[in-house]
């Protein structure tokens, strides 16, 4: 745990370098923490409880309340929701569709980061969530197919990879920084 909180402590200070004072930092950094925390959770226990992400939604939706009242728009809090209903709904199809490819704890996870980039408007979670899903194909791939060839030769129990909860965490803080330029790139043509 001594590491994932060096790597929320690192990755708040360039949140907060990257987003500057602004009205949607407290939230932008508790996301940043809680994600470093569910990387390392995930990545030592393979699961994290569902009650904790209900109170992560819980913590950043606070976060985010101090922000608007501090801004003076609340508006922006029914974009947060809208966007964890949305993000939660979208990676819900898949599980459904396909049960052994996204698990019920990356549901969960999704609406958490649906609710947190949702305050920027539906394309950061859209952008938060494909980074993620693409950074997670990516990885998986070469751990895959490491873990068959080591599954063969006798010295594998079980699978290297087990949730995309750290791919999809990766996808959300890069959306949550450079998101904004990231879409004003692509709608410029890419290029």
């Amino acid at each position: 745990m001594a590491v994932a909180a060096g790597l929320g402590l690192v990755l708040s200070v360039i949140t907060a370098v990257v987003l500057r004072p602004t009205t949607a930092l407290p939230a932008a950094i508790a996301f940043t923490i809680i994600s470093s925390f569910v990387i390392g959770v995930e990545l030592r226990h393979h699961r994290l409880s569902r009650n904790a992400l209900m109170v992560s939604i819980l913590v950043v939706l606070a976060a985010q309340a101090v922000g608007a009242s501090i801004g003076d728009d609340p508006t922006v809090l029914l974009g947060s929701l809208a966007g964890g209903l949305v993000a939660g709904l979208a990676v819900l199809t898949v599980h459904v569709a396909s049960p052994n490819s996204l698990s019920a704890y990356e549901v969960r996870y999704a609406a958490l980061i649906g609710t947190t980039l949702g305050w920027f408007g539906v394309a950061r979670v859209g952008l938060g969530l494909g980074l993620g899903l693409v950074i997670g194909a990516i990885s998986a791939g070469p751990i895959v197919l490491l873990s068959r060839r080591r599954a063969e030769a006798g010295q594998l129990q079980r699978p290297l990879v087990t949730s995309y909860a750290p791919a999809l965490a990766v996808g959300a803080w890069i959306s949550l920084c450079w998101g904004d330029a990231i879409v004003r790139w692509y709608a410029a043509g890419g290029g």
